[in-house]
């Protein structure tokens, strides 16, 4: 970039003179977005697997739950009270 005596600018790339617009302003600055805030929790919608249930709400052969342990005697001899 050159000035010369008379307040022209010249503008130069290599050999070449470049074309370019002086500006009387500066430009604004831009405006601060809102940040976002995501308040709601995701819900999948109501055909998604997850809201379906279980394999004994599907008629899935052989599905449901397995059969809860039966209960253990902790204390043999002693009395349930």
């Amino acid at each position: 970039m050159k000035q010369r005596g008379d307040g022209v600018l010249i503008v130069l790339r290599g050999e070449d003179r470049l074309r370019f617009m002086e500006l009387k302003a500066k430009a604004a600055k831009a405006k601060a977005k809102k940040p976002i805030v995501n308040n709601r929790r995701y819900k999948p919608a109501a055909t998604h697997p997850w809201n379906r249930g279980g394999p004994e709400r599907t008629g899935v052969p052989g599905g449901g739950l397995a059969p809860a342990a039966p209960e253990r005697d902790h204390h043999p001899g002693r009395k349930a009270g």
